[in-house]
C-alpha cells in the first residue's frame, strides 16, 4: 500500500486483466506478435469498425503492449510479449472459475498448466448429449487425422473412428486397460486398424482432429467427466491440445498383439 492509501501493483495488474478480457484485444495482440499491421488491416482481419478498432488499438497502446512505428504501422512490443505469457493462464482460468472449482488440474504437468491461456477462446460444452454429439461431428469432418483417448468405450464413437481409419485417416488410440476389451471389439472384421497404446489410468481424455479438439478432466472426486468439456478450434488450443494428447502417447505402451475377427 503506498503513501496515498492506493494498491499501485493492485491497479496495475487489474488493468491487465480487464484489458486482456476482450476477446478482440487478445486477438489483437496474438496477431501483431507476428507482424505489424496498419489500422484499417486491423479493422478488416478482425470484422471490426474502424472506429472500434481504433478504440481498441488505442487502449493497448496506452498501456504500453502496441506502439506505433514512423510508416503509420502498429506492433507488438516486449511488453505485450511478457504480459501474453503470464497473464493468458490467469483470464483462462476467470472465465471458467466454475469448471476449475470442480475438476482437478493439478494433475496436468506444468508446462501445461502454463499455457492454460490457450483455452481462453474455447467453448464449454454442456451435458452429455451435447459433448458427444461435438465429438461426433468433428471425427466425421476430420480431414487427415484423429487422436483419441479412450477411458470407456462409447459404441457410436468408437465406430465413427473405425470407419475413418478404414477411409485411409491415420488414427491413434490411446487407450486405458479398462477400456481395452471394448477398443478390440471395435476393432473386429477391420482391414485397416488403428495404432494403439495402452495405459494403466488416463488423467484426461482428448479427441483430437486437424480441424478441431474437444478436452475434458477428472472431477475433485476422481471420476471422469464427460458431460462437461472444452472444445475449439483456434490454433492455440489445437496445439495445447496436440501437445498433450502426445504427451500421454509417449507414455503408453505400444499394443502389439493381434485383434483377431
Amino acid at each position: 500500500m503506498h503513501a496515498d492509501g492506493s494498491d499501485q501493483p493492485g491497479a496495475a495488474v487489474s488493468e491487465l486483466f480487464s484489458l486482456l478480457s476482450s476477446t478482440d484485444r487478445r486477438r489483437i495482440l496474438a496477431e501483431l506478435q507476428k507482424s505489424s499491421l496498419r489500422l484499417n488491416e486491423i479493422a478488416k482481419k478482425f470484422d471490426l469498425a474502424a472506429t472500434e478498432a481504433l478504440r481498441q488499438v488505442h487502449r493497448l497502446t496506452q498501456a504500453g503492449l502496441l506502439e506505433k512505428t514512423t510508416d503509420g504501422r502498429f506492433r507488438a512490443t516486449a511488453l505485450s510479449s511478457l504480459v501474453l505469457a503470464t497473464v493468458s493462464p490467469m483470464v483462462a482460468v476467470a472465465k471458467f472459475r466454475e469448471f476449475f472449482l470442480d475438476h482437478d488440474l493439478s494433475v496436468l504437468p506444468i508446462e501445461f498448466r502454463s499455457r492454460l491461456g490457450d483455452m481462453v477462446d474455447c467453448t464449454l460444452l454442456r451435458g452429455t448429449v451435447q459433448v458427444f454429439d461435438t465429438v461426433t461431428r468433428s471425427l466425421t469432418a476430420a480431414k487427415k487425422k484423429i487422436d483419441a483417448s479412450i477411458e470407456v468405450g462409447y459404441d457410436p464413437i468408437l465406430e465413427v473412428m473405425r470407419h475413418r481409419s478404414e477411409e485411409g485417416l491415420r488414427v491413434r488410440w490411446l487407450a486405458q486397460e479398462g477400456a481395452l476389451p471394448m477398443v478390440l471389439k471395435a476393432l473386429r472384421s477391420t482391414s485397416k486398424k488403428p495404432e494403439i497404446r495402452v495405459v494403466s489410468r488416463l488423467t484426461w481424455h482428448v479427441y483430437l482432429t486437424d480441424l478441431s479438439a474437444a478436452v475434458g478432466f477428472r472431477r475433485l472426486d476422481g471420476a471422469m467427466s464427460y458431460d462437461i468439456a472444452f472444445s475449439g478450434d483456434s490454433p492455440s488450443f489445437l496445439s495445447w491440445a496436440s501437445d498433450l494428447f502426445d504427451r500421454g502417447w509417449g507414455e503408453g505402451k505400444e499394443w502389439s498383439r493381434s485383434v483377431k475377427d
